[in-house]
């Protein structure tokens, strides 16, 4: 591999299209609603423009789902990942939600585990 093609990334490397309408849901909220569900992973980017610095997002089928701080190495990863990206525009790849009790606040946390769809 050639040094341009490793450092030339594409802009958007996802073929789903996301709707105008689609709104941005806390993972609290998705796990409320099902916490058993796996959920089908179409895109995913990174928010540059957040009270927190960069966030990475999961586009699903009808929303746009905010993901911890934690994730986004691992999400600037995916990205960048030729295979992985043809495995979530294939629709291949889910995630699970889980919670956990942050140690410091003792509040509840949420953060998500990947899951290969056959």
């Amino acid at each position: 591999m050639g040094i341009a093609s490793k450092y030339n990334t594409v802009v958007n490397p996802f073929t789903f299209q996301s709707d105008s309408t689609f709104d941005f849901y806390p993972l609290s909220e998705l796990y409320s609603e099902d916490p058993e569900a796996t959920w089908i992973i179409r895109a995913i980017w990174i928010n540059p423009n957040t009270n927190f610095g960069e966030q990475p997002v999961f586009t699903l089928e009808d929303r746009y789902v905010n993901i911890p701080g934690h994730m986004l190495q691992k999400c600037k990863d995916i990205i960048n990942d030729e295979e992985a990206v043809q495995q979530i525009n294939d629709g291949k790849l889910g995630f699970t939600i889980y919670s956990y009790k942050d140690k410091k606040f003792g509040k509840t946390c949420y953060s998500v585990s990947f899951v290969d769809i056959q």
